[in-house]
């Protein structure tokens, strides 16, 4: 098989849609030899802040020499990059040799009686399969949707369970309300295992500790009174947590240093458990981690940040970073939304940061038109600002650099954001 037939492959599939439950994931697994049960994984569940957790964790473990994987979604640039070890993006080659042992498993198990499986049970099959085949140390994974039914739930040998900052997500789907959403992210926690909670609402955490209370598990709570920050700019921040001192990273934002202080959790926990992770180490891995599309930087003149905000809670921290860091320049957003997202809460929180917003068309089946969201932002802004449809990506930063031009402002920011699925089409399109 080919990396363009595994794709072709992966596409089909793809078309069946999400699917929650272990049963077939787990049948799946069986028909190759069950490698995550050869793996040890940090598992992180949450609504936001899954992903910069995850990157701050791995790259201080390979800083440390831990052959280490990643499994994330969604991805901004390539296919590839959901899947990596110590940074590096599974091989094209790899993805077709593998897909091929999956199809065969796949159109076994239909002729069996049994559903074919989603194409995130596939990748998650994938995924555990390369790391073996590559002799993984440690495997750093994030849950697709919910927890307790997510396909990557199927691990048992977690070292560490992870829950970042928990709110109302996939309502109706994973629950129906905070408790009942948390009750299901809590659900990768195993038996007698160590646990990590990002500090948060009263109601989540006394979930939690009462789900660690009942498994005898071990948990820890950050602690964000212990955060000092010392210096702060574009550039990044340097902090101190606790008995870590001086800690520079890139990532900017007063919730990365939250999320780097659940890293930092996670990696005293990981000593604790005969991990070797030096100071040097945990310092380096904190200096070199980067992660696409959280309030990053992609161009300097003109200053143009992208963001992946795409729900109420990630934007409304997006405001208020734009407020910490870009409180004097004029701000032009550039914005899409999937359609299925609360995207008139997105609207509420951020349209008065802006001097204007352009909308734009996400390359997603489930986008709403550049159209609807411009009437949806008139319909909900209370200052005249103007809105313009831009189709594209392309088209919107073009316009928005008219407009940056027309202003004449000393400090223009273009701000792109509102959902990951568009963000990789503006890396692209800005480095071509």
């Amino acid at each position: 098989m080919t990396f363009s037939e595994a794709m072709d492959y992966i596409n089909a599939i793809s078309k069946k849609g999400s699917v929650l439950g272990l049963d077939t994931t787990r049948e799946l697994l069986r028909r190759i030899g069950n490698p995550q049960d050869k793996l040890k994984f940090v598992h992180i569940a949450g609504t936001n802040g899954k992903g910069s957790v995850l990157a701050f964790i791995s790259t201080i473990l390979a800083e440390a020499g831990y052959r280490t994987g990643r499994y994330i979604s969604p991805v901004i640039y390539q296919y590839c990059e959901k899947i990596q070890i110590n940074g590096e993006y599974i091989s094209t080659q790899a993805v077709a040799a593998i897909v091929e042992v999956l199809k065969k498993a796949c159109d076994a198990m239909v002729r069996d009686g049994f559903e074919q499986p989603t194409v995130f049970e596939v990748e998650t099959a994938m995924a555990f399969l390369y790391f073996l085949n590559e002799g993984c140390d440690i495997v750093v994974l994030e849950t697709g949707m919910g927890g307790r039914d997510d396909s990557t739930n199927v691990i048992q040998t977690p070292v560490c369970e992870v829950l970042t900052s928990i709110s109302l997500e996939h309502v109706g789907i994973i629950g129906n309300n905070l408790a009942e959403i948390t009750e299901c992210k809590a659900g990768i926690i195993k038996d007698n295992s160590n646990v990590v909670l990002y500090a948060q609402s009263d109601e989540v955490t006394e979930i939690i500790q009462k789900i660690c209370e009942d498994r005898k598990c071990s948990l820890t709570v950050t602690k964000p009174e212990q955060i000092i920050r010392k210096e702060d700019s574009l550039e990044g921040q340097i902090f101190d947590y606790g008995e870590h001192k001086d800690i520079y990273i890139r990532l900017l934002g007063e919730y990365q240093l939250k999320n780097a202080a659940a890293a930092l959790e996670v990696i005293d926990v990981l000593r604790n458990n005969n991990y070797n992770i030096t100071d040097t180490d945990i310092k380096n891995g904190m200096e070199h981690t980067s992660w696409s599309g959280r309030f990053e930087i992609v161009n300097s003149r003109p200053l143009i940040i992208m963001d992946g905000a795409h729900n109420p809670d990630g934007a409304r921290v997006f405001a208020d970073t734009v407020k910490e860091y870009l409180d004097d320049y004029i701000k032009i957003f550039v914005m899409g939304v999937l359609r299925d997202k609360d995207y008139p809460s997105i609207i509420k929180l951020t349209n008065d940061l802006a001097s204007a917003i352009i909308t734009i068309n996400p390359d997603n089946a489930r986008a709403l038109s550049d159209t609807e969201l411009k009437d949806a932002i008139n319909e909900i802004k209370e200052r005249d600002i103007p809105v313009i449809a831009a189709g594209r990506i392309e088209g919107g930063i073009e316009m928005a650099s008219q407009i940056a031009i027309q202003l004449g402002h000393e400090k223009t920011a273009i701000i792109v954001f509102g959902s990951l699925s568009f963000l990789g089409d503006l890396g692209r399109y800005l480095y071509q």
